[in-house]
């Protein structure tokens, strides 16, 4: 309010340095006129000649002042028209003018000044009678135009008589105000004196408060700036990798060319001994039934050889039964020769029997002899073809060349099995490598994103800060500059104060007033109570010292419901808010806003509790928003909508828990489920790496209600056993890395032509160690299987070490031929 009334004082002292000329001037005018009327009547007749003579010269000087007064008026006019209309109405009459003429005649000696009178009451210049010639003509239309004009400049002088006359009312009423504020000056300047102060040191609070923001931001730019290095390198590392990871799968891909072309050779050669294999079984049915009717032929003969010998057994009884007959018949013939004559026939008979048998008996023997040779030999032709046949399928079955062939077939058989299996294991290690190379270079895009992301926020940080840290010096130069024009208006308001005095010509003019001005300004409890309202040149409680506030400009509110009303018109205030505040300067120009600490503090993110999901609502994150839980975490994966969106090659893991399919890679609704039942803990553990993975790569933003976590977000028996799960693996895992630490494995390759070759050197198995080692066969219990490890001599006795085949203890590579 003191600025308001200072201000109003200062211009209402600039309009009376402007009006007192003029009304001076119309005193001295009004009192010129009283002499003139004093002086007419004596004059009047002697001066009318020297008027007509000297007419045109004062009508011209007439005319320079008329063009003054009206100029004048004119400038009047357009300040009366920027005022407040008033409803005042002059009751002032026309009346008759007195014009006084000072002209000077210039002269080569000196100079006669000669002063003119002209009086009338609505006449012209008095005329002789007589003719009128063109010149008198003239000049009386001349001097008809000119006392309208003069009559209309007088009515328009009265006006502006009374507009300094409702001015000076008002100045009354402003010194009254004044005064008023003289009794109130000295405390309202204490209050406004400690509010600067107060809000000086809040300005000044908030400059080292800004400072500290700025050297958090630098700092923060600074570790951007070296996290951005950080993820630079950790790019350059995954294209390395990836290159590495390429010039493998290359040689794998080579490789398993390789192995394509040996196996395509292997069963070429399969399919040749398979078939060799037929035309040897055939050939073996043939073999096999050419035996069995050798083998029935010589059944046949078997028998008929035993009928023979039947036969030779029979013939050899009867040859004995004949001998025995034949020598009793030789008994009986002796007898009778001895009987008889003197011829002695039994030596006849004994001698031709003798031969008889005899020729009987080579006969018999010649006869037995030829079919025993016959018999023998055909036996031994067909037991050396049963037994060349036996030998040849023998030979064939199971002879060097054919043992061979067959190990050979074996050797094959299980090289072609060995390869079909590392074919397998080569082609499911080709995809986990294509996977892991998608996964890399997802994960290649994903850095890329977020470094360029985190580039572009630091930037958009760093921008934000400069931005800021220039409004802030902006504001603080701005406060700078407001306080030093205040503390200048300040001074001059205080010098106007104790310096100005009431002008005393100015109270008979505003005595009519005073009463007014006194109720006025006990209605507007001294433009405290309407000062949001006086401020914007028109508010409700502003009465009217509200209204000459307006008119006057410039103003000063304060209000808690931010100024509304007093900012409008009259250049705006101060609003007063919880958390901000922001000043106008007296001038109504530019507006000066800052933040208090306590929107400082206002302006920290709150820390946000994680969100409970029920199944229900995970289910409605598939569209804009994509939401996917791993053993009960949800992840927001709405920053790749390529692979979990609706066209996603993942999409079936949004808006579920699909832990077991992250274990089995199926999406069967037996394996898009939470239930681990039946898993053992390395398949758990892996499940647990995926959510490691995820906890890296998406915002975690909250838990599902159901399995693993209850309603209170607190974990369940069913996460307890996972986590026992993962705790076992673990331990599992360091004792496996103990043991490698101790027992390094074994190089190994293996090699169409030589086999298998293990062997030791001071980095196999991916250990560096001082030892080289020989390599043995361990046979692990829990995998059941047996792998090749590098063992100290010291160990040798362990009994869980087994020796290889045709190796030497003490060599350091074994070649296995099994």
């Amino acid at each position: 309010m003191i600025f308001y009334h200072e201000q109003a004082l200062i211009e209402y002292f600039i309009l009376i340095t402007l009006v007192s000329p003029l009304v001076l001037e119309t005193m001295d005018n009004r009192g010129n006129n009283r002499d003139s009327d004093r002086d007419r009547d004596r004059d009047r007749d002697g001066s009318n000649n020297r008027r007509s003579v000297n007419d045109r010269g004062g009508d011209r000087d007439e005319r320079d002042q008329r063009n003054e007064a009206s100029s004048s008026s004119s400038q009047q006019r357009r300040i009366e028209e920027e005022e407040t209309t008033t409803n005042y109405r002059s009751q002032i009459a026309p009346r008759s003018t007195n014009i006084t003429t000072n002209r000077v005649v210039p002269s080569s000696t000196n100079m006669v000044m000669e002063r003119f009178y002209s009086y009338g009451t609505g006449g012209g210049v008095p005329l002789k009678p007589g003719g009128k010639s063109a010149a008198v003509v003239a000049i009386q239309e001349n001097r008809d135009r000119e006392k309208r004009e003069l009559s209309h400049l007088n009515d328009r002088f009265a006006s502006y008589i009374e507009r300094v006359r409702y001015l000076e009312a008002l100045n009354k009423k402003l010194q009254l105000e004044l005064e008023h504020l003289r009794g109130k000056w000295g405390s309202e300047t204490g209050k406004v004196k400690e509010m600067y102060e107060v809000e000086i040191r809040e300005a000044r609070h908030i400059i080292d408060e800004t400072s500290k923001d700025r050297a958090t931001a630098e700092l923060r730019a600074k570790r951007a700036e070296e996290e951005t290095l950080k993820y630079k390198d950790k790019y350059e590392i995954l294209l390395a990798g990836k290159d590495s990871d390429r010039q493998k799968i290359d040689a794998l891909q080579k490789q398993l060319a390789d192995n394509e072309a040996d196996l395509n050779l292997f069963r070429r050669r399969l399919a040749d001994l398979e078939d060799e294999q037929k035309r040897f079984r055939a050939e073996s049915q043939k073999l096999i039934l050419d035996i069995q009717r050798v083998t029935q032929d010589l059944d046949h003969e078997t028998i008929a050889r035993v009928q023979l010998e039947n036969e030779k057994q029979s013939l050899e009884e009867e040859i004995n039964f004949l001998k025995q007959i034949h020598a009793q018949e030789i008994e009986e013939l002796k007898h009778a020769n001895l009987i008889g004559t003197a011829l002695d026939p039994s030596n006849f008979f004994k001698h031709e029997l003798s031969h008889a048998i005899r020729d009987i008996r080579e006969e018999y023997e010649q006869l037995n002899n030829q079919q025993r040779n016959e018999l023998e030999s055909w036996y031994r032709i067909k037991v050396t073809q049963a037994v060349q046949e036996i030998q040849a399928r023998r030979a064939i079955e199971g002879g060097p060349d054919s043992a061979r062939e067959r190990e050979e077939v074996k050797k094959l058989r299980i090289i072609v099995t060995d390869s079909r299996k590392d074919i397998s294991a080569m082609r499911q290690r080709n995809g986990e490598l294509e996977n892991r190379i998608q996964e890399l270079e997802e994960l290649v895009q994903i850095e890329r994103r977020e470094g360029i992301q985190a580039a572009n926020e630091r930037d958009r940080e760093i921008q934000e800060l400069r931005a800021r840290l220039e409004e802030l010096g902006r504001d603080y130069d701005e406060l700078v500059t407001t306080k030093s024009t205040l503390d200048a208006e300040i001074a001059i308001y205080r010098k106007l104060l104790e310096g100005e005095e009431n002008r005393g010509g100015l109270k008979q003019i505003v005595a009519n007033v005073e009463e007014q001005a006194r109720a006025d300004f006990a209605i507007s409890g001294g433009g405290s109570g309407g000062g949001g309202g006086g401020g914007g040149g028109g508010g409700a409680g502003g009465g009217a010292s509200g209204g000459g506030f307006a008119a006057i400009g410039g103003g000063f509110s304060s209000s808690s419901s931010a100024g509304g009303g007093g900012g409008g018109g009259g250049g705006g205030g101060v609003s007063s808010y919880s958390y901000s505040r922001s000043y106008r300067t007296t001038s109504g120009g530019q507006v000066i806003s800052y933040v208090t600490q306590q929107q400082l503090t206002d302006k920290k993110i709150p820390i946000q509790k994680e969100r409970l999901f029920t199944s229900d609502e995970l289910q409605s994150y598939t569209k804009d928003e994509l939401y996917l839980a791993i053993l009960g975490h949800v992840f927001n994966v709405s920053s790749a909508p390529r692979f979990y969106s609706s066209s996603g090659s993942y999409k079936f893991y949004t808006g579920r828990d699909a832990s077991r399919s992250f274990h089995t890679g199926k999406t069967s609704d037996e394996d898009l489920t939470d239930d681990l039942t039946g898993l053992n803990d390395e398949a758990i553990a892996g499940v647990y790496q995926w959510l490691t993975f995820y906890e890296k790569q998406y915002p975690k933003i909250g838990k599902l209600i159901g399995r693993y976590f209850d309603s209170n977000g607190t974990p369940t028996k069913d996460f307890t056993n996972v986590l026992t799960s993962v705790n076992n693996m673990k331990k599992k895992d360091e004792d496996k890395a103990s043991f490698e630490q101790k027992w390094p494995p074994c190089n190994s390759e293996w090699s169409h032509d030589t086999g298998r070759r293990v062997w030791c050197t001071e980095k196999s198995g991916g250990i560096e160690r001082e030892w080289i080692g020989v390599p043995r066969r361990y046979f692990d219990s829990l995998t059941k299987v047996e792998r090749c490890v590098c063992i100290k001599n010291s160990d040798e006795q362990d009994g869980r070490f087994k020796q290889y085949k045709d190796c030497s203890p003490t060599s350091a590579e074994c070649q296995i031929l099994d």
